[in-house]
């Protein structure tokens, strides 16, 4: 049997597809069209300088927003005075405001991550599939 490696199973590969830190796949037999889903967890390489990156990121992001959001405030509260006005409409734009930024928090993962997961995903499946030393692939098993 060949090792399994995403180059030795990526003729199976009819989808690949990340959805939040889980591999969805679907590996389908080029001989027989035999098709098997299966899914595995993304693991992320430990990197340091990336982690750092992406605090500083992070960090930088929210004073920016609590710059800009505290800006709004301020503004709504010189136009509508200290009162209850004032107070409703401050309120009001924190509320509008507070979805800033919340987009593209989702992790990215590198190709080598995502490649794993796959290879994962096919080690669930592998006993549906032979190697065929002949020629050299993986084939739906009978």
């Amino acid at each position: 049997m060949a090792e399994i490696t995403y180059e030795s199973i990526k003729p199976l590969i009819a989808k690949e597809q990340v959805q939040g830190s889980t591999m969805h796949c679907t590996f389908r037999c080029p001989v027989t069209g035999f098709s098997v889903e299966a899914s595995a967890h993304i693991s992320t390489e430990r990197n340091v300088a990336r982690d750092v990156a992406d605090d500083v990121k992070r960090h930088v992001k929210s004073d920016i927003l609590w710059q800009v959001r505290s800006g709004i405030s301020n503004a709504v509260r010189r136009l509508f005075g200290g009162g209850s006005a004032g107070s409703i409409a401050d309120s009001a734009a924190y509320t509008a405001t507070s979805g800033m930024g919340s987009g593209g928090s989702q992790t990215t993962y590198t190709a080598s991550e995502k490649r794993a997961a796959v290879v994962a995903a096919f080690n669930q499946v592998a006993g549906k599939f032979r190697w065929d030393d002949a020629a050299k692939r993986w084939v739906g098993a009978p």
